[in-house]
């Protein structure tokens, strides 16, 4: 009946969902390597374990030796990070922090419910640890708070990750901006801090980046739900906790996991992954967003898509191409003045740095051929591609320069032992014959153009040597 189905339509089914337990990992594992890399591309959650204290070292300077080296009562705190004989035990001491952070100003959020404030608001760190942490107060809790924007907290905690993710390649956020207190460093660096319960909501952060988060103190649950899967939670308004199935009934479908975090855990979110979490205690967490060549089709995807104007995708690709294409030109330099062949280990390092290259060249051809096609459909005025950030533009030409560049950059590190180089083809424009072609490679010029003639960011010098036998290849296929 009518009545019925009313009725009905109001209920939550009690059918509990499929949760996954994601895999957790040791830092040190012989096939960690292979693993993280396949779960980053294909959009799965997991945890690396064993990183006690040498990745977010900057906060060693708050834990409580007396109560947590007993056994070790002459060695200091950050030795003993350093070597893994801290126990997990509860030694975080906020008066440590709130002496070396405390006059920095922090956003903190209201829980929903608590008071008729605004939602946001911004207070001392001192203040926020005496008046909510201390009290285990869960009405206010810190969320992300971006310390490299901060000059006094950028300068204390900036640069203290002393042991890399080596299960990760090099961080392109690092070549973003340069802030004298956080040069060489990403600027999208966090601290969450909240008393037990507190919670974030179901999310998804635009952009192509993917998050890593470790507690420094206490336990958190994440819970996590495939990037593909937006239809299967009706963009973040089905509920996982209490899912009504009626209304909501694809939830079923989704790909749903969850785990419980604690200090000594990396959790690595690969990007677009819908995520929400809750501290089990109370908990003091560190977080970091992370972009290198696996993510690397998400972030030129949100380039085109602009979903996240808050990210200056254009900056990212251009500083740190460059500065790569320095390091590759260096290897090009010391080549020549040697004389000398690389030895094993060298030649492995520079066939990775040469692979990368390989791929942001194509990734920049691809970006060339999306202009042209943008331009001739005058869908930009004056061919200029724009994300609408701050009036930041650059030109196809411009793109057609780096891509050059690039192409000048492989083929002398490839022909580097040679005394005479062969030419290289020019990039050209190549225009589509009909508005709904999509332009997918440049043609080569008719008499190609010697190697010195091609524009050049950077001036390099060379020098010469009868060609041997090392050759590479030219790095253009």
């Amino acid at each position: 009946t009518k009545e019925k189905i009313s009725e009905n339509s109001n209920m939550t089914c009690d059918v509990d969902l499929t949760i996954r337990p994601i895999e957790f990992i040791d830092v040190d594992a012989e096939n960690v390597l292979t693993k993280v890399t396949h779960s980053r591309e294909y959009g799965i959650p997991i945890v690396l374990t064993g990183h006690h204290g040498e990745w977010a070292q900057f906060a060693s300077k708050w834990f409580q030796t007396s109560t947590c080296s007993d056994k070790h009562p002459d060695v200091p705190i950050s030795e003993l990070f350093k070597a893994k004989k801290l126990e997990k035990s509860l030694c975080f001491d906020c008066d440590k922090m709130a002496k070396n952070l405390g006059e920095e100003i922090i956003p903190v959020i209201r829980k929903a419910g608590a008071g008729t404030g605004p939602l946001q608001e911004f207070m001392k760190l001192s203040n926020f640890i005496k008046l909510y942490w201390k009290k285990s107060n869960s009405s206010r809790y810190l969320h992300k708070w971006q310390f490299p924007l901060s000059e006094g907290a950028g300068s204390k905690l900036c640069h203290k990750n002393k042991q890399k993710l080596r299960v990760l390649k090099e961080d392109m956020l690092r070549s973003w901006l340069d802030l004298p207190h956080c040069s060489d460093d990403s600027p999208l660096q966090y601290l969450s801090m909240g008393s037990t319960s507190t919670t974030t909501k179901l999310q998804r952060d635009n952009g192509g980046l993917d998050i890593l988060i470790a507690p420094i103190h206490g336990k958190k649950e994440c819970t996590l739900v495939h990037r593909d899967d937006s239809r299967y939670i009706y963009r973040c308004e089905a509920s996982i906790e209490n899912p009504n199935l009626v209304e909501y009934p694809l939830i079923t479908s989704a790909r749903i996991w969850k785990a419980t975090l604690s200090p000594g855990d990396v959790l690595i979110i690969p990007y677009g992954t819908y995520h929400q979490s809750k501290n089990i205690t109370d908990c003091l967490s560190y977080s970091r967003f992370h972009l290198d060549r696996i993510n690397l089709p998400g972030f030129m995807r949100s380039f085109f898509d602009h979903d996240a104007p808050e990210i200056d995708h254009h900056h990212i690709l251009w500083n740190y191409l460059t500065k790569f294409i320095r390091t590759v030109d260096d290897i090009t330099d010391k080549a020549s003045l040697s004389f000398k062949t690389s030895d094993e280990e060298s030649k492995a390092h520079e066939n990775e740095i040469l692979e990368n290259l390989k791929i942001f060249r194509h990734t920049i051809q691809d970006v060339v051929n999306k202009l042209y096609l943008k331009e001739k459909m005058d869908m930009k005025e004056e061919g200029r591609f724009s994300d609408n950030k701050d009036d930041v533009h650059f030109s196809v030409t411009e793109w057609i320069d780096l891509l050059n560049d690039i192409d000048v950059c492989l083929h002398e590190f490839s022909y580097r032992f040679c005394d005479e180089k062969p030419k290289l083809p020019k990039v050209k424009k190549v225009i589509a014959s009909n508005a709904d072609s999509v332009i997918s490679q440049a043609s080569s010029s008719t008499n190609g153009a010697d190697i010195n003639s091609m524009k050049r960011v950077t001036s390099r010098n060379f020098f010469k040597k009868n060609c041997q036998d090392e050759y590479l290849g030219s790095g253009l296929n």
